[in-house]
């Protein structure tokens, strides 16, 4: 479902805004962590990101 929904998140993130100088185009990354994991606020946005950041390191892996 994370995937899914990030998945979706990214394609609309990402679709190119028409701009008088021409298409602007936005990079945007998604990390998920489930509230039952975290014991605070500040520990379940630390989980997020490292759920991105593990993506990320994934997706540059997989394309080198």
């Amino acid at each position: 479902m994370a995937a899914e929904l990030s998945s979706r998140i990214v394609g609309a993130m990402t679709t190119p805004i028409d701009h008088d100088s021409g298409p602007l185009e936005v990079g945007v990354s998604v990390g998920f962590a489930l509230s039952s994991e975290a014991g605070s606020p500040a520990e379940l946005v630390d989980l997020a990101d490292r759920s991105m950041y593990r993506h990320k390191a994934r997706r540059r892996a997989d394309a080198g």
